[in-house]
């Protein structure tokens, strides 16, 4: 089945510091706070766009089989995936030998948000505050749902639900599951793939997750 992608719960300390420079702290607020501080003079103006997307791949000379679309995490952006950004890492849409040549990765940015402890950083959905991820502004959940779930639509249509994936880090692996869950049956989606995120479920605020769940586990094709 295909929603028996891997997901990762945890990540280890020396890739937390990797991922997210400056977030540890000993502080009762958390990492969200330092975090976005940390990453706020880095990320470009543009990023303020709600509608800004950018797109890598496929490889040139090489035809277009797949496409993945990526989320990022809490506080940051989608072009520090790009293949020379901090954080394509051994990406698979990154030239090299774990490179997936025939795939395009899009990879959107989160407009930006203030969060109840006031600060204002690129963000898939308002917190209810910075102690637990629980979805604070409902609102912000529906219109980025609506606008992934717009993106993923036209990307179906270019080859097809089943070369279609969906993924994503930290906050942005719980956001993509989210729209993965939801999609998935309508669409055939081709699968889901994760790291450091939650399953979204009603009581943390993603209403109608539950029974869009039970709909796919249910879904003997998918």
């Amino acid at each position: 089945r295909r929603f028996k992608a891997p997901v990762i719960f945890a990540a280890c300390l020396q890739c937390y510091r990797m991922l997210t420079p400056g977030c540890l702290t000993s502080k009762p607020q958390g990492a969200f706070v330092v975090c976005q501080r940390a990453q706020r003079r880095r990320l470009p103006q543009k990023a303020k766009s709600d509608n800004l997307e950018v797109a890598v791949g496929p490889a040139s000379g090489y035809e277009h089989t797949c496409t993945l679309v990526y989320l990022h995490g809490y506080c940051r952006c989608g072009s520090e995936y790009l293949p020379k950004g901090p954080l394509a890492f051994c990406m698979p849409w990154v030239a090299g030998g774990d490179q997936a040549r025939g795939l395009r990765a899009v990879l959107p940015t989160a407009q930006f948000l203030e969060q109840p402890w006031g600060e204002n950083s690129t963000s898939w959905y308002g917190y209810a505050s910075p102690n637990h991820n629980r979805v604070g502004d409902p609102q912000s959940l529906a219109e980025t749902r609506r606008r992934l779930d717009a993106l993923v639509r036209q990307e179906v249509s270019r080859l097809g639900g089943r070369q279609v994936f969906l993924g994503g880090a930290s906050q942005g692996c719980t956001m993509a599951l989210d729209v993965y869950i939801r999609l998935a049956s309508e669409l055939e989606l081709g699968g889901f793939v994760g790291s450091v995120g939650f399953v979204p479920t009603d009581s943390k605020g993603f209403l109608g997750s539950n029974r869009a769940l039970r709909k796919l586990l249910a879904d003997k094709e998918q």
